[in-house]
């Protein structure tokens, strides 16, 4: 999936997992709130000094359970 700016702000409903062989793209200036992401994919977020990614009270953690592909 992609979140963009101008959808912003996302907020996160409890656990949010990208699973194993799947992507999640941040767009420069997405604010994202709340929640944790579990990452067993890639999480790809790349913002600019002008058009920052703002995360706000979400922690963010690598998920072996989500990079099992069984």
């Amino acid at each position: 999936g992609i979140l963009t700016a101008e959808q912003s702000p996302y907020y996160l409903a409890d656990n949010v997992v990208i699973p194993y062989g799947k992507t999640l793209t941040i767009k420069p200036g997405a604010r994202i709130r709340g929640g944790k992401l579990s990452v067993g994919g890639t999480l790809s977020a790349i913002g600019t000094a002008s058009n920052a990614i703002l995360f706000n009270d979400v922690d963010i953690v690598a998920n072996s359970a989500a990079n099992s592909s069984t």
